[in-house]
């Protein structure tokens, strides 16, 4: 009988820990899309988002050859980082980019295209030991900075200055869900 009352136990603990899990991943997203949120409007959010992908190039510019797991975890974090910050742009923000200018928009799509297949090289094509790898690095961010670059001067400006005040806020409201959504 003992055997059974501690197998109840551990059910009960796996169903407990099983719906605390549930519970908190709502919560870390809200938590992560929250801090960008409170930057105020859709380009803010999205300013800010490059702004931390930037330090995240810094913090792996900053590695040494021999660290390959804290290449290995940065790197993660940057892929992280940018997928989300591409599912905002590109499920939200280029579509209506594209109603306004579609030639900006397929340049934005194609910068976008191009930085994943970078990503993929770092992850998969050099190892993080190769002094290759220090090298695609930069170029992956100086193509990031300058396609944020070009968002954040001419892009963004020029719609969120086409847009009503009412567009804009329902634009923030949904780039913000996305980044919920993604988080």
């Amino acid at each position: 009988m003992q055997l059974r009352h501690n197998g109840g136990a551990v059910l009960a603990g796996a169903a407990f820990g099983f719906l605390a899990g549930l519970a908190a991943n709502p919560a870390r997203k809200l938590a992560i899309q929250g801090v960008e949120s409170a930057a105020g409007d859709w380009v803010a959010m999205l300013t800010l988002e490059h702004r931390v992908v930037e330090k995240v190039f810094d913090a792996l510019l900053a590695t040494h050859p021999r660290e390959t797991a804290k290449r290995q975890g940065l790197l993660l974090k940057l892929v992280y980082t940018l997928n989300k910050h591409a599912s905002e742009e590109e499920n939200v923000v280029y579509p209506v980019v594209r109603g306004h200018d579609a030639q900006a928009a397929s340049e934005l799509v194609a910068d976008h295209a191009e930085v994943k297949a970078l990503l993929s090289e770092l992850q998969y094509g050099i190892e993080k030991d190769d002094p290759r790898w220090l090298a695609a690095v930069r170029s992956l961010r100086e193509k990031v900075v300058s396609h944020a670059q070009a968002e954040e001067e001419t892009v963004f400006p020029k719609l969120r200055d086409t847009l009503t005040p009412e567009e804009n806020t329902a634009l923030t409201r949904r780039v913000n869900w996305e980044g919920v959504k993604t988080a």
